[in-house]
């Protein structure tokens, strides 16, 4: 899992990548050689086969802060990514949570 990954590039080096961002509608899947970019501030889940090896390259600078209240109102989103990090931590063997 990634947190706040906005501006991150993924790279798939050999394997595939399977990649749910929440907010986004759509999933992902990488083949090695291809990449996508992070362009939301949620949490964003990456599943690999066995083997399979990922680069994270920070691409663009993470954007400004959002204003408080737009802060407090994604509390009551859910899609919001506290909450689905909250209800995924601990549930997935082998998890890795990085903050971005």
């Amino acid at each position: 899992m990634i947190k706040n990954g906005a501006g991150l590039e993924i790279r798939a080096m050999s394997g595939c990548v399977w990649i749910t961002q929440y907010g986004d509608a759509r999933d992902v899947v990488l083949s090695p050689g291809q990449s996508v970019q992070l362009d939301l501030p949620t949490t964003t889940v990456l599943s690999t086969g066995k083997g399979a090896e990922v680069a994270l390259i920070r691409r663009a600078a993470r954007p400004a802060a959002r204003p408080l209240w737009r802060r407090l109102a994604s509390l009551f989103d859910p899609r919001g990514s506290s909450g689905a990090g909250r209800a995924l931590a601990g549930r997935i063997p082998g998890q890795r949570v990085i903050h971005c």
